[in-house]
């Protein structure tokens, strides 16, 4: 199953305030242990960037490519993985 952004924000909020804690979330939602502390982890990080959907990218993750160097025009790629 696949939890949108406010559940999942609603579930770290949960946990970061002491409510619950990663384990029992996981085990509530159906999802693996790494799940949800991957979700904390990213909330984190990025805060009202995190969980931007599937194929989205949160602008912090987004490099800007010119496509035409003389109007600047281009599109968005990840940032490659090392």
């Amino acid at each position: 199953m696949k939890y949108g952004k406010e559940t999942k924000e609603q579930v770290v909020l949960r946990i970061l305030n002491k409510e619950t804690t990663i384990r029992q979330m996981s085990e509530e939602l159906g999802v693996h242990y790494t799940t949800v502390r991957d979700w904390v982890r990213q909330y984190r990080n990025k805060k009202e960037e995190s969980f931007p959907g599937t194929g989205h990218l949160s602008a912090s993750d987004a490099v800007r490519i010119p496509a035409n160097p003389a109007t600047h025009s281009g599109f968005y790629l990840p940032p490659l993985s090392h």
